[in-house]
């Protein structure tokens, strides 16, 4: 019996000290956690964001690149598909006609929350809330003081998600075309 006694009056139970240490490191890995899978969740949503931005992006220099031309300058629609004269099929099943054109070349910022870019690229209205913008310069291009080409550069911007940081989210692309191509 005393043999009882000795084993068990030696077992010693958790002290205070180590229950609060324990504590605090599930406490950490939990709160580390937590940040990370915010952190994750983020830049997932930057990455969805470029995404949108940059397929708008290509489908508005596809769409410029496919018209005449001729038509490349400031005030002109970007094709004749989007010079509202014609009608457009929504996703709804409807119809609208939209005018699509390019702004001059002032350096100026422009909304892309409008009912005509949110009809030319439907995800756009996912970015509604984050103030997308854009700015398009035409330049042309001389060989021997003569017209050569046309340079369209386009610019996007919009703010970051759950309104992260002071930085604005950018994107820009320049196409070169050419008059014998288009």
């Amino acid at each position: 019996m005393n043999q009882f006694r000795a084993k068990h009056v030696s077992r010693r139970g958790i002290t205070l000290i180590e229950v609060i240490f324990a504590t605090l490191i599930v406490g950490a890995t939990f709160f580390s956690t937590l940040l990370v899978l915010s952190y994750a969740r983020l830049e997932q949503r930057k990455a969805a964001d470029r995404d949108i931005m940059l397929d708008f992006l290509h489908h508005y220099l596809e769409v410029a690149r496919a018209g005449p031309y001729e038509n490349i300058g400031s005030g002109q629609p970007i094709n004749s598909l989007y010079d509202g004269t014609r009608d457009i099929l929504l996703p709804t099943g409807g119809t609208t006609k939209i005018s699509i054109v390019f702004p001059p070349s002032d350096n100026q910022w422009r909304s892309l929350n409008t009912t005509a870019f949110q009809v030319f690229h439907p995800d756009l209205v996912w970015l509604a809330n984050r103030d997308p913008q854009y700015r398009v310069t035409i330049t042309t291009q001389q060989v021997g003081g003569f017209p050569r080409a046309r340079t369209i550069r386009l610019e996007l911007r919009w703010r970051p998600p759950l309104g992260r940081g002071n930085q604005w989210q950018t994107l820009d692309a320049t196409t070169v075309i050419y008059p014998e191509f288009s």
